[in-house]
């Protein structure tokens, strides 16, 4: 199974580089042909390509610190007890969300959308994104905030989703649009004032997203029974303690014949004989 995951992985990362080749080979054709006209048509072609990056970067960076919180909350809350080292790990974890969060809405009222891109939207961008009111995660609140923090995740995932669809769709309709102009030789209307984007904002990129644990530790393993190794431990130890308890518990007369040497002259093999299994079974069963 690992090695048919790995093949398939493979395949998935070569038709992935594949399609980034042809959209890279196709929007600096695009761009080429936008400055051909005019230097206010590059900047447009050039506005819709940051404002989509924008996009795709944020909701990327967005989805992959919530999936990293996720797992921490899974692994940490397994055995139904949270350490205080997993805790800090869990509210780490939150602060990276939170961070995620308070960018994308700190950037809000630097986003400049052309006309065309507002247009596009179900409704404008500073109604999306309302004033960023969640609170930085510790320890007093940490509860409380994951009841909080998913409202302002989707929020947030919405407008960027919104977003990023209305910059794709303006830019496909632009390049077609100038290469009909080309083709026909034909001089396209004025352009649009570009949109605008943040100086500096998150990016990820394939292959650098956050790590995730995907195997319990020891004691998770144990407390959990998770696994052949220790499920077999956890039983052990249970035996042990049942059968220590029956053992401090037997009367003392059969403790010191258990001790001594007469169990040697036990009919072991009538004595099995004459236990009633199919009872044992039945009293099992109900």
């Amino acid at each position: 199974l690992k090695a048919t995951l790995a093949s398939l992985e493979g395949e998935l990362r070569a038709c992935n580089d594949e399609l980034d080749a042809h959209d890279r080979r196709c929007r600096s054709q695009h761009e080429r042909l936008a400055a051909s006209f005019s230097p206010d048509w590059a900047a447009y072609h050039r506005g819709l390509l940051h404002l989509l990056h924008y996009a795709e970067h944020n909701l990327r960076n967005l989805g992959d610190a919530n999936r990293k919180l996720n797992n921490t909350y899974a692994v940490v809350t397994v055995d139904k007890n949270v350490s205080d080292s997993e805790l800090k790990r869990l509210l780490t974890d939150a602060a990276g969300v939170h961070q995620a969060l308070a960018d994308i809405y700190r950037y809000r009222t630097t986003l400049r959308l052309d006309w065309n891109i507002s247009a596009r939207m179900p409704s404008s961008w500073m109604e999306q994104l309302e004033e960023f009111g969640l609170a930085v995660p510790v320890r007093a609140n940490v509860w409380n905030w994951f009841q909080a923090y998913e409202s302002w995740l989707n929020q947030a995932g919405s407008a960027l989703s919104a977003l990023r669809s209305a910059a794709l769709e303006e830019l496909l309709c632009v390049e077609a649009s100038l290469a009909a102009h080309a083709q026909n030789r034909t001089t396209p209307p004025p352009a649009p004032t570009p949109s605008t984007v943040p100086d500096n904002y998150p990016t990820l990129l394939p292959g650098e997203e956050r790590p995730i644990q995907t195997k319990l530790n020891w004691w998770d393993s144990f407390q959990t029974a998770a696994g052949p190794v220790a499920s077999t431990l956890r039983f052990s130890i249970a035996f042990a303690i049942v059968a220590a308890a029956i053992w401090f518990t037997l009367p003392t007369t059969w403790i010191d014949w258990l001790t001594s040497e007469g169990w040697r002259d036990v009919d072991w093999a009538n004595l099995l004989q004459s236990i009633d299994v199919s009872g044992w079974i039945d009293g099992f069963r109900r």
